[in-house]
């Protein structure tokens, strides 16, 4: 919608006044019309009704915002694009779908659930609280991997592939993964941040 005339479409909230959970249901969001490509998709206490990201939904949008006093799950049930996932609270479920991100996924509260999808990060991989669950996705990061704070990484059968050009692993004095790839671009260098120890169960890959 437009207030008053303006031309200023606010971001579209979550508050779950449709009759499915779907996201493409445009009553299940503050102005009654789904987020496109150039919004966010915000989910805060307005509404803890559990959402899908459904097959009629476009798939893209600005940010994912999940924010504190949403208690609710975002399952998906397609691939979505987006620029940032910022989640504070509440679940994530990707189940077998592609979640691509141009900047960071970012996690300080509730749970992620990677199940067997595939994530793509083209930024920073932040992980300062909550938990995140691998699964056995494949996991793409071109940027620095952080883990700090109460975050909890449950490495499942995962394969991270740390990509791009100079970048660090950090995390909380140790941490496991299944499969770790480490691909930097030619002549650059990955670092693993000062006294971090990190260990793999699966396979551990060095390439350039």
């Amino acid at each position: 919608f437009d207030i008053q005339g303006t031309g200023y479409n606010p971001d579209p909230v979550w508050d779950g006044g449709g009759l499915t959970n779907n996201w493409s249901e445009g009553a299940n969001w503050v102005g009654d019309a789904p987020p496109s490509a150039g919004q966010d998709a915000t989910f805060n206490a307005t509404s803890t009704k559990d959402s899908i990201i459904d097959t009629a939904f476009t798939g893209t949008i600005r940010d994912l915002r999940v924010q504190a006093g949403y208690t609710g799950t975002i399952a998906f049930s397609r691939s979505l694009s987006a620029r940032d996932c910022i989640q504070a609270a509440g679940s994530i479920s990707l189940d077998s779908h592609t979640l691509s991100l141009s900047r960071d996924l970012t996690v300080s509260a509730g749970t992620f659930d990677a199940d067997s999808g595939s994530i793509t990060v083209t930024d920073d991989f932040i992980l300062s609280g909550g938990t995140f669950n691998a699964g056995s996705c494949s996991f793409s990061i071109a940027d620095d991997f952080t883990i700090s704070g109460a975050g909890v990484f449950n490495e499942g059968t995962s394969s991270v592939i740390i990509t791009g050009g100079t970048t660090t692993i950090d995390v909380v004095i140790n941490e496991t993964f299944f499969n770790l790839e480490i691909a930097p671009d030619a002549g650059v260098t990955t670092t693993v941040a000062n006294n971090d120890t990190l260990i793999v169960t699966g396979l551990l890959a060095l390439t350039e």
